[in-house]
């Protein structure tokens, strides 16, 4: 089960999964958090276990740790076998601790206890702190009916007089958040730039004060702080490109609702905002395609090479990021994330350019043969890169999409 909740509501969280991440550059660090992530939930408990490692766990509901909390509460043993009867049904809740990291946590029918431990009989080099309450198969000595470690592998035997579930605190650093929550509270991919400018403010406010102090003339005059990213800031303010691209496929999806006409190319441009689409008729006259597009936003033009109908995409703008990517990662991110869509190395370099405090590159993406559900699923490997998109070139061919995707990749 996925959480134990108590009678005040809380429930503690049995995560689908735990692993020790490397100590490693930020940028890498949050890349293979948010890759597990998308495998095995999105909502995280990190913490530091030592110089060179993490440990994460992984859920999909928010909540507290149920494993860390218990062996905190007990002051971090090494080994530890926590077992507690839960009142009024046939369940306990087990903790095993090894080596100082959560082996196994969750609630077990009560016959199966025995089961879930039988294997520790096995691992000598381990000395656990055993605490019990109520009727549960787990005693210091081995009975018929209890389940017992060696002598050699029990350190200490404690029987509660009171449960602890029903009071078990909820520490702060088990608390599962969402990805990006949970590291920026470690401070990892967060570019520290309000506590830079506010460094800087200070260090002028003292400055100014002693000159004031000590009454040495001519006035200061100050310059005013700005944001080195600024700029590196307004580029990126404008909508998400793997968010546009997804519009772009679904106004393709509406295209296709017009009675008795097709599309055979679109066109984007994110200066326009307006997916331009050449279409064909199956045998339906003008009329019915007028109709559909006033019933639909759309606008009919007649032009000489056939109708081409335009419609509006409004995607909203970006939220603004505290993190600057080193633009070799940015695109090194963008063709691995592109390679499970599209096959072969169909990202194309155009040039890149150093616009002082970060740099651009500017990219082609190449596409063909490719369905609306792949379409869709290259969008989603686009979103939440520092990516700007310029234009989309697509033409449509037995209802399969070849083209071309013109980014603008963003970087330190």
């Amino acid at each position: 089960m996925p959480h134990i909740a108590r009678e005040d509501g809380e429930h503690f969280v049995i995560p689908a999964y735990r692993d020790t991440l490397s100590v490693k550059k930020d940028s890498l660090l949050k890349r293979e958090a948010h890759l597990l992530a998308e495998q095995h939930g999105e909502f995280i408990a990190l913490q530091r276990k030592n110089a060179e490692q993490y440990e994460i766990a992984f859920s999909n509901e928010a909540g507290y740790l149920l494993g860390e909390s218990v062996w905190h509460y007990f002051q971090r043993p090494n080994d530890l076998i926590y077992c507690e009867a839960l009142a009024g049904t046939t369940q306990a809740v087990l903790v095993v601790v090894t080596g100082g990291s959560v082996y196994l946590d969750g609630s077990f029918p009560i016959d199966s206890i025995a089961d879930e431990l039988v294997i520790l009989r096995t691992q000598q080099q381990h000395h656990f702190d055993i605490y019990i309450y109520g009727d549960v198969p787990i005693a210091a000595t081995l009975t018929a009916d209890k389940f017992a470690l060696d002598a050699a592998a029990i350190n200490s035997f404690t029987v509660l007089d009171q449960p602890l579930f029903p009071v078990l605190p909820k520490y702060r650093q088990y608390r599962l958040d969402p990805v990006d929550v949970a590291l920026a509270s470690m401070g990892i991919g967060v570019l520290p730039i309000k506590k830079m400018v506010v460094i800087g403010a200070i260090i002028v406010a003292l400055v100014g004060g002693w000159y004031y102090v000590t009454n040495r003339p001519p006035p200061i005059t100050y310059a005013e702080l700005t944001n080195p990213y600024q700029a590196y800031l307004n580029t990126l303010a404008v909508p998400d490109a793997g968010q546009q691209l997804a519009a772009v496929n679904n106004r393709l999806a509406q295209l296709y609702t017009a009675p008795g006409w097709q599309p055979a190319s679109v066109s984007f441009s994110s200066e326009s905002r307006i997916i331009q689409a050449s279409m064909k008729s199956t045998g339906m006259r003008t009329h019915v395609l007028f109709a559909w597009a006033t019933a639909n936003n759309a606008t009919v033009t007649i032009l000489p090479e056939g109708l081409q109908v335009a419609l509006p995409i409004n995607v909203p703008i970006r939220t603004a990021s505290n993190e600057i990517m080193p633009l070799q990662q940015v695109m090194a991110t963008l063709i691995d994330n592109v390679s499970y869509v599209v096959p072969g190395n169909p990202v194309t370099l155009a040039a890149i350019r150093n616009r002082g405090n970060y740099s651009s590159a500017d990219l082609t993406l190449n596409f063909s043969n490719m369905s609306p559900s792949s379409l869709d699923l290259l969008a989603k490997k686009l979103q939440g890169l520092p990516l700007v998109l310029s234009r989309v070139n697509i033409t449509i061919r037995e209802g399969v999409f070849s083209g071309n995707i013109i980014l603008q990749a963003l970087g330190s």
